[in-house]
């Protein structure tokens, strides 16, 4: 295969390409894990998980380093195996057939707004009375604030494929939301094919290797064969 201008680049100098857009794809928005909403660096590893996937590769190829922060690093690096047991070639092309297959369904977002508090009338406080004595005090359902926030949902008007469908590739059930994060990777290393490097089993982690950049991806159980669009190597 004759590499582009691009392809040749990345693959003899990593640094070209945007590391940084790799590990966003992975870090987590869960404040109670804040460990886990940025990248860090751990031994010789550059590294983000959303507790999901985890994507690893040299940290001499980032240039924006950031220490790690959380207590136990044991707790990252003990998930990575010590074994390659598979070495089985997959085209990005599959993938992405895969993928059009998955039914397209209306966008939806959660949009949170503010409004007044129908308890206290939006002032945060409100009177308690016992007989003949009162009391003011903060309203126990906005906690003084005056306000309460509310959640609905709201159509973008967009169509996305179906986040319910799986895709399974050897043994293992994948949901498409931690498979999208392969192609964005092949895409951003200018990559035409990733490898499947380990998989022992169908609840256990899955190991795939996309040029240098190295992703750990939990499966999902699934109920019966019909909930995959397709089975890939």
């Amino acid at each position: 295969m004759i590499q582009t201008p691009t392809e040749a680049g990345i693959a003899q100098n990593p640094m070209l390409c945007d590391v940084d857009s790799i590990l966003q794809l992975f870090v987590g928005d869960d404040e109670l894990r804040a460990s886990m909403m940025k990248p860090f660096v751990i031994d010789d590893y550059a590294m983000a998980t959303d507790a999901h996937s985890l994507v690893f590769f040299d940290k001499s190829i980032w240039e924006n380093q950031k220490p790690f922060t959380d207590k136990d690093k044991n707790t990252y690096l003990s998930v990575i195996p010590t074994i390659k047991n598979l070495d089985k070639k997959i085209q990005l092309s599959e993938l992405e057939a895969a993928f059009s297959k998955i039914d397209l369904i209306d966008e939806e977002i959660e949009e949170v707004t503010e409004k007044d508090c129908s308890d206290c009338d939006g002032d945060g406080q409100v009177e308690w009375e016992f007989g003949s004595h009162s009391k003011t005090d903060d309203c126990p359902n906005c906690d003084g604030s005056g306000t309460i926030e509310e959640t609905n949902i709201k159509l973008t008007g967009k169509k996305v494929p179906n986040p319910e469908k799986r895709i399974k590739i050897g043994v293992c059930y994948f949901r498409i939301y931690e498979l999208q994060k392969i192609i964005s990777t092949c895409k951003i290393l200018a990559e035409t094919e990733f490898n499947l490097v380990y998989q022992l089993s169908s609840n256990k982690i899955s190991w795939f290797i996309v040029g240098f950049v190295n992703i750990l991806t939990m499966p999902v159980m699934v109920e019966n064969d019909n909930e995959a669009v397709a089975h890939i190597a």
